[in-house]
């Protein structure tokens, strides 16, 4: 596993940690820059951390609840 994925999956940990135990999926909040000078990193930042949620809900989710950007 990857240095980003291993720290991915620790800040999914963390926030699934502190979910509601109904919840059906957990959901995380990114707040990236989209536009002006941070948009090239943004835009990289954002289609990664989709790709990476892909690869976890293929793989069955975390616990078996599926995450959600």
């Amino acid at each position: 596993m990857s240095p980003m994925k291993r720290v991915l999956a620790a800040v999914l940990a963390m926030g699934f940690s502190t979910a509601p135990a109904a919840a059906e999926s957990v959901k995380i909040a990114d707040v990236i820059e989209l536009t002006g000078g941070g948009a090239t990193v943004g835009t990289n930042w954002r289609d990664a951390v989709a790709l990476a949620f892909g690869e976890i809900n293929a793989a069955g989710g975390i616990l078996g609840k599926t995450v959600e950007l």
